[in-house]
């Protein structure tokens, strides 16, 4: 129970202190969101129809998403937004059967399902992909004030 409230507590705090890239909508608390994201494609398609361009659209659905994601890449991420370095000690796990514990198993990748902190660290790491397709050297620039959509 302890675990739980102190996950919460972080998951606040990081809500509050970290800005997630502003065109990742997914799994954020109180965002337009899929409407948006709608709204920004359909206009997209039309721009392209209209100057006749060529155009290719990937959707990226990630199965599993919190289990997808890796704890190196995880800790990039967590670095990037200058999450102190003594925070990333490592995560393993104990099994435990009839009073007897095994030696602990590292965990390398996912995040907890159910946890409070889960969702805030999957977008972390997001944000770096986020981040990566923003650099790119391609994509359409209107939609958003002239800011370049990949």
């Amino acid at each position: 129970m302890r675990l739980r409230l102190f996950t919460k507590i972080m998951a606040k705090r990081l809500r509050d202190t970290v800005e997630v890239n502003p065109r990742q909508k997914g799994i954020m608390v109180a965002t337009p969101g899929y409407n948006e994201n709608i709204v920004i494609l359909e206009n997209i398609i039309k721009g392209a129809k209209h100057n006749r361009n060529d155009l290719t659209v990937v959707f990226v659905d990630l199965a599993k998403a919190f289990d997808s994601v890796g704890h190196k890449l995880l800790i990039k991420a967590l670095h990037r937004v200058q999450i102190p370095k003594d925070l990333d000690t490592g995560n393993s796990t104990v099994l435990e059967g009839n009073g007897i514990f095994i030696t602990p198993i590292n965990i390398e990748r996912g995040v907890k399902q159910g946890d409070p902190l889960s969702p805030i660290l999957f977008n972390i790491a997001l944000d770096l992909l986020a981040y990566s397709l923003e650099n790119a050297n391609s994509g359409v620039a209107k939609p958003l004030g002239g800011r370049r959509v990949n």
